[in-house]
């Protein structure tokens, strides 16, 4: 098992320590667990957002490298960002993964043309389909950023707050737009991620599976596991399930990085 999207108490939304996060990582098996606390240079300037506080990136480089290197071979550690993506701050991001030589990024979207996509106001003035096609055009963008970057996180996030009474993403409902960004994934290398922390979404994990097997049928062999863990006993939840689904859509590996470049992990259900 892996896990490649974790955080620790560096992210403003977690109280795990990096010691209690490897431990438990090293206690369920996990060849590899990437920490990936939350860089979220997008909500600079946003009034909803100014209690978060920013991520010490000096500070959190410097920890989870000491923790890589006490971690030996067991379970290898992937020091990695998730990048929250936003036009406005595609050069800061550029700025702090220079800085130092992380292993892995997830470049997310958690805000859409400056609105919280936690928050009832995104989609107060927005049917479904408007408040998802906006929500794609953005992951779709966020592809071109010019910086580097491993995986797209958890395509369906907007669906975890979406106050409508069918809240699925569906493939026949976007096909163009997720056609658009799944060919993109493949163009540029980069990975889908399979993300289990799909509460309040009505699936199991993030994208559903009929996205995942247009990616498959795109021609899509990069994939990522990742729990989302912001508490130690969420380390690789659904990892079953997730390995599963890979395998019935015809993928063979789930892949970490280190240094950025990718490692084939064979998929056990």
């Amino acid at each position: 098992m892996i896990d490649t999207h974790t955080h620790t108490c560096h992210s403003h939304d977690s109280a795990l320590s990096p010691e209690a996060l490897l431990q438990a990582a090293s206690e369920k098996g996990c060849e590899l667990i990437a920490v990936t606390n939350h860089c979220d240079r997008d909500i600079v300037g946003v009034r909803s957002c100014a209690h978060i506080a920013q991520l010490d990136v000096d500070r959190t480089f410097r920890e989870l490298s000491a923790l890589q290197a006490r971690a030996g071979n067991r379970t290898r550690v992937s020091v990695g960002l998730e990048c929250g993506w936003a036009k406005f701050c595609e050069a800061d991001y550029a700025e702090i993964l220079s800085r130092y030589p992380w292993d892995y990024v997830i470049n997310s979207i958690h805000m859409t043309d400056g609105e919280d996509l936690y928050m009832p106001s995104y989609f107060a003035h927005r049917d479904k389909i408007q408040a998802y096609t906006l929500y794609l055009q953005s992951v779709r963008a966020s592809l071109d950023a010019p910086y580097p970057y491993e995986t797209i996180g958890h395509i369906g996030y907007v669906m975890r707050k979406a106050p409508y009474p069918d809240n699925a993403m569906r493939y026949a409902d976007h096909a163009d737009l997720l056609d658009e960004i799944l060919r993109a994934l493949v163009e540029k290398g980069k990975a889908l991620e399979l993300n289990s922390n799909a509460k309040g979404t009505q699936q199991s994990l993030l994208p559903s599976r009929e996205i995942l097997v247009r990616y498959r049928e795109l021609g899509g062999e990069l994939l990522t596991f990742g729990s989302d863990a912001h508490t130690a006993d969420r380390i690789g939840d659904k990892y079953d399930i997730a390995a599963a689904m890979a395998r019935e859509a015809g993928f063979r590996y789930f892949f970490g990085f280190l240094q950025h470049r990718p490692i084939a992990f064979p998929i056990e259900s």
